[in-house]
């Protein structure tokens, strides 16, 4: 044989030890991807049989979730000084109204908080209770036969609830006594931090912003509004949507050290949230890792997509894949975690 076969016959073995080093890698990588996909399904079809005959709140299909009002859990109870910054990890949770408006939704066992900052560099109050016009406002449909909850203010400080009907949603002077909540004007507009029963809700909760402006003739002022529901010339608002308290110690006995576990309703509402992916122990750092490394690190990237929360609005599953479970379909799908090189599998 030829010196130049004999270095040909080398170079070949000497690429085919990196292909199949390679290989094998990648076979190991997909039996262990294979087997916690596995794991985690029988694990997730083991929780569903035994929840199967728990009742889910049920949520209105006909309503958009755009229109759903979703109360995340609170720690504590906010104080009601127009603040938001007691609600901890909630403040995250904003949702938009129109233009001008973001609003929150917390519960507290048996109490909502809600939480509406409204951007108005013209800010009207009503001088007296007879005169108009009745001034910038916030009106809450809360299904209750008695009409609607309306808030406003001649200036900052505590504000009651009085009940209103549509279309003026005119002061009335008919006060709730168990709905209490602040107005705080701010540099941009005004907030206003409102507590109420949760038993005061019917199953849907609207929140309407009434934004009356000076315009031109000061005797005929403009008055326009936003609604936290797509109206179409309907005054029902959206459902209400909040985890109930009985699956929080049910779902507490299914989670596992260094897992996440969510329920969600067929509408992918969160019913319960527990547990917490472990962080990575000993994260690598990049220069101790050697160039072999690096380069299978780079052949063997699966390009998985980057992990988030997965909800959108917050509180609703809106992963396109992981709503297919939704239908009955058992699903696996794995996201990058951060630059740390691991995968989180859900």
């Amino acid at each position: 044989m030829s010196l130049r076969v004999q270095l040909f016959a080398v170079g070949l073995l000497a690429l085919a030890i990196p292909w199949a080093g390679y290989r094998y890698v990648q076979g190991l990588e997909g039996t262990l991807r294979n087997g916690l996909e596995q794991s985690m399904l029988a694990s997730a079809n083991t929780m569903a049989a035994a929840l199967e005959l728990q009742p889910l709140p049920s949520t209105d299909s006909a309503n958009s979730f755009n229109d759903t009002v979703y109360a995340t859990p609170l720690n504590n109870a906010p104080d009601l000084d127009g603040y938001i910054n007691d609600w901890g990890a909630t403040t995250d949770t904003g949702r938009p109204i129109g233009a001008a408006t973001e609003y929150w939704a917390g519960l507290l066992q048996r109490t909502v908080y809600l939480f509406i900052s409204v951007t108005d560099e013209d800010l009207i109050y009503q001088r007296s209770p007879t005169d108009r016009p009745y001034g910038d406002r916030i009106v809450l449909n809360t299904g209750n036969q008695n009409g609607w909850l309306l808030f406003h203010r001649s200036g900052p400080g505590g504000v009651r609830a009085q009940y209103s009907r549509p279309p003026l949603f005119a002061p009335t002077a008919e006060f709730e006594d168990r709905v209490s909540g602040y107005w705080r004007e701010t540099s941009m507009g005004y907030d206003v931090e409102l507590r109420l029963p949760l038993d005061f809700i019917h199953g849907r909760l609207g929140i309407k912003v009434v934004d009356v402006d000076q315009g031109t003739d000061r005797a005929d002022p403009e008055v326009s509004w936003e609604n936290s529901w797509a109206t179409g010339g309907n005054l029902a608002s959206g459902a209400f949507v909040s985890r109930p308290q009985y699956l929080d110690s049910i779902g507490k006995q299914f989670v596992q050290p260094g897992t996440r576990m969510r329920i969600v309703d067929a509408q992918g509402w969160v019913m319960f949230d527990g547990g917490e992916i472990d962080p990575l122990s000993n994260p690598f750092a990049p220069y101790s890792i050697s160039f072999a490394e690096q380069f299978y690190r780079l052949i063997l990237a699966h390009g998985d997509t980057p992990y988030q929360e997965l909800e959108s609005p917050p509180g609703r599953l809106a992963d396109p894949t992981l709503r297919a479970a939704l239908s009955g379909e058992s699903v696996a799908t794995w996201y990058a975690r951060g630059t740390d090189a691991s995968a989180v599998v859900v």
